[in-house]
């Protein structure tokens, strides 16, 4: 649906336990299942609903391999009763309370074992003072974005070449980078590197990886 966006609460009752708040959670399916070992930037865009700001909670992202029954409507979820699961929060811990723009939160994490092809948001594992009497609190989010981070490293070999030297591959110099990014420059076809074509002088070779796919800030 365009110019959409969804939204979720969590409400504590003025006669009721701390613990027994009121959570609404955000529940999805990830195209493929994570692999193992990689990095991650999830961002999501938040912003406050008027008139729902008493008590902003901390939003945070939970990925799991099944769908947990234990994420009910009442009380903190507790990541570790869930096998292999990653609870994500923002570090520093951001707490969202403009209900006039959108603050885009970001979380960067490792996949660990991978397998994990469910995201849940919300607020899942929320602490609060215990003088907190009352809460009505509401957020909206838009743009869930789940892409994995690279650190291209280019290390080219020998740095000094002749023009009559066979091509080289620049693909095996290569750490760190995606299938998808590009080589160019000057004497650059594909992934090949042709002195002959460059001819005589310095020349600056660029490996760039296009967008969304993200590298580190």
């Amino acid at each position: 649906i365009n110019n959409a966006y969804a939204g979720f609460g969590l409400t504590l009752q003025a006669n009721e336990n701390i613990n027994d708040f009121y959570r609404e959670i955000l529940s999805g399916d990830l195209t493929t299942p994570l692999p193992p070992n990689k990095e991650y930037e999830l961002t999501i865009d938040v912003t406050t609903a008027d008139d729902y700001t008493n008590g902003q909670f901390e939003i945070q992202a939970l990925l799991t391999i099944d769908t947990p029954t234990i994420l009910s409507s009442n009380g903190n979820v507790d990541p570790n009763t869930i096998p292999n699961s990653i609870l994500l929060r923002t570090n520093p811990v951001q707490i969202i309370n403009d209900a006039n723009s959108w603050t885009t939160l970001r979380f960067n994490f490792n996949s660990g074992g991978g397998g994990h092809q469910f995201i849940h948001i919300g607020g899942l594992n929320t602490p609060f003072p215990s003088d907190i009497s009352h809460i009505k609190s509401y957020y909206f989010i838009d743009n869930v974005i789940l892409h994995e981070v690279f650190n291209p490293i280019l290390n080219i070999q020998p740095e000094s070449l002749c023009a009559n030297d066979p091509s080289i591959d620049l693909s095996t110099m290569l750490t760190g980078g995606t299938t998808s990014g590009v080589f160019s420059g000057s004497g650059v076809t594909g992934t090949t590197f042709n002195p002959a074509t460059a001819g005589v002088g310095t020349h600056t070779i660029t490996y760039t990886i296009p967008s969304p796919i993200a590298c580190p800030a």
